[in-house]
């Protein structure tokens, strides 16, 4: 659906449409007067000695860089890409963020991770291959 709107609107517009009729469903789903905002004002203590941080900094910052970034990056990507390709790559986006925490972070991997992100990999592998 992605690829058919940015042919006639521009991806911003598609973007804004597409959180605000999701926030709308969820608005509707859990009011946002139930949300406890209380726990957006405890601390978190982060790791590797980094401190502590309002959790909602945290959330602020998931909802930017975790949805909204990703989610315009995708749709403005819809332009020049086709949507096949899109998904491919977004799908492989997990699998980078693991090997990027494990080799930056130093965080570990189980082995069903392991064993998911080889799943990832092959299941990209044979989609690229099959649309040859």
């Amino acid at each position: 659906m992605g690829e058919r709107l940015v042919v006639r609107r521009d991806p911003i517009s598609v973007v804004c449409f597409g959180l605000g009729f999701a926030s709308l469903t969820f608005a509707i789903l859990l009011p946002w007067w139930s949300f406890p905002t209380g726990e957006l004002r405890v601390d978190a203590v982060m790791p590797h000695s980094l401190g502590t941080v309002p959790v909602g900094v945290l959330a602020l910052w998931g909802i930017v860089l975790g949805t909204i970034v990703p989610f315009s990056l995708s749709i403005g990507a819809l332009r020049h890409l086709p949507a096949a390709t899109v998904g491919i790559v977004a799908t492989f986006e997990p699998v980078a963020a693991a090997l990027i925490a494990w080799a930056w972070l130093g965080e570990a991997l189980v082995a069903v991770q392991i064993l998911g992100g080889v799943v990832v990999l092959c299941g990209i592998l044979l989609a690229e291959t099959a649309r040859r």
